[in-house]
């Protein structure tokens, strides 16, 4: 995975030498924490930074878009759903692309729910009975962030950064919640479960 803000962009903005990448690794720990802190289901902005896949599962489908059955996937910014598979029998089951549709939704969020004059079929009864596989993120490179999320990030590594280093300590960094860079809505559907697939 692409990082949302590399070294380098930190160095700059911490005035090191470019020769001096004693520090290098130090730096990175605190942007990686930094980012961790707002990026994903469990970070503050609920939404994926770069591009990323996961798999949502649930036991049925839940009223969504204009009351149509189906599920709504709330991890932003949705790129694409690429499988929806329901288990019948004790086998997961593709459903062609035909057989469903996505829609969007207020907050950036996308539900899937059946294409125009379809059901969805027969189902087991199974906390996991629905697999949604889905990508989600701004872009597959950290420039694709928006500049407030990918700023709020570098200014939070640093002071993350300065905490930990006695060297830059007294310099001007100030401390800000990246969580405050973007809005989201989080709508939380404690019938569904979201997983990331490490690709």
């Amino acid at each position: 995975t692409a990082a949302v803000v590399d070294v380098p962009r930190a160095r700059r903005h911490l005035r090191l030498d470019e020769d001096d990448d004693g520090e290098d690794l130090d730096i990175e720990a605190a942007i990686d924490a930094a980012t961790a802190h707002v990026d994903g289901r469990t970070g503050v902005l609920n939404r994926a930074l770069v591009s990323q896949v996961w798999l949502a599962t649930a036991p049925r489908p839940m009223a969504a878009a204009g009351g149509l059955p189906g599920f709504v996937l709330d991890l932003v910014p949705i790129q694409a759903v690429t499988t929806v598979e329901v288990l019948q029998g004790g086998v997961y089951a593709v459903l062609p692309t035909s057989a469903w549709r996505t829609v969007a939704m207020t907050a950036d969020r996308v539900a899937v729910v059946p294409a125009r004059g379809a059901a969805w079929p027969a189902y087991d009864f199974d906390p996991e009975a629905w697999r949604i596989t889905f990508r989600a993120g701004y872009g597959d490179a950290g420039e694709a962030v928006p500049s407030p999320i990918r700023s709020a990030i570098t200014v939070a590594g640093i002071v993350g950064y300065s905490r930990n280093n006695a060297r830059i300590c007294g310099s001007n960094a100030s401390t800000a919640d990246p969580s405050t860079a973007a809005s989201s809505s989080r709508v939380s559907d404690a019938s569904a479960t979201l997983t990331e697939i490490v690709v």
